[in-house]
């Protein structure tokens, strides 16, 4: 797969900044744990853990004290079957303050599939778009769901989030069921990606 993505014609002008490795985990297999380490951090009342998705680990990593380790035990155990990569650390180095944690993984990934919502129904988001004169991205839906109305994001199987996706514009074609979703005023926790959700392979 490697040698393919690097022979693309659009990916040639970018191979001189450009790093490619095979990887054995999605970003939608990683979410999916995460989630999962969330609800049983919660569940079991982990104390002092710093957790979050590291691409270029291409897994999980969990942070604590290296003196909680007897009191996390339980959470320890529940996360195994997800293969997160934990991290002792001594009491003096401040998990807040000296732990480099990446951006990237406090941001919510939106892929084509993923739920959104209106203060009526609920749908998903198709694909990313942009107009051909304009600088403005887009998201593709179905125009049933509800035109000049703001989508929020919502995780399938879980509640509305505040998070705002950004309002359907006026439908301009009665003759197709398409809506298209302003991204301009969109949360700054997240971030669509041109991807398919693939929680089913």
């Amino acid at each position: 797969m490697i040698p393919y993505i690097r022979n693309e014609s659009q990916i040639q002008p970018y191979l001189d900044v450009l790093s490619f490795k095979p990887v054995s985990k999605s970003l939608e297999t990683l979410q999916t744990s995460l989630d999962q380490i969330y609800d049983m951090a919660i569940f079991y009342d982990a104390d002092n853990v710093i957790f979050g998705i590291f691409p270029e680990e291409n897994n999980i990593i969990i942070h604590m004290y290296e003196d909680y380790q007897e009191i996390n035990q339980a959470f320890i155990n529940a996360v195994e079957p997800y293969g997160p990569k934990i991290i002792f650390h001594p009491r003096e180095i401040s998990l807040n303050t000296e732990i480099s944690v990446n951006k990237r993984t406090l941001d919510i990934l939106l892929l084509g599939g993923y739920g959104i919502v209106n203060q009526h129904k609920g749908c998903s988001m198709v694909f990313l778009a942009k107009a051909k004169n304009e600088t403005k991205n887009y998201i593709v839906t179905a125009e049933h769901c509800g035109d000049d109305t703001e989508f929020f994001y919502r995780a399938w199987n879980k509640p509305r989030t505040n998070e705002l996706v950004g309002p359907m514009l006026p439908d301009e074609n009665e003759h197709y069921d398409v809506g298209l979703i302003d991204l301009s005023n969109m949360s700054k926790f997240l971030k669509p990606l041109p991807s398919i959700r693939n929680t089913d392979s």
